[in-house]
């Protein structure tokens, strides 16, 4: 009888990205006010027929 084990295959990636440089916040300010617009356009789209 073969026992089976548990295999978290997330931490092969999780060790591969340990020490990775993140972006610095001017490089994701652009990604930041553009999720802003679009959650503003999404919430006035939805508003605004109810108005």
């Amino acid at each position: 009888m073969t026992l089976r084990s548990f295999d978290a295959h997330e931490t092969d990636r999780l060790r591969a990205l340990e020490g990775a440089p993140l972006a610095s916040f001017r490089s994701r300010a652009p990604a930041l006010a553009l999720d802003l617009v679009v959650v503003l356009a999404v919430m006035i789209a939805v508003g605004l027929p109810g108005a």
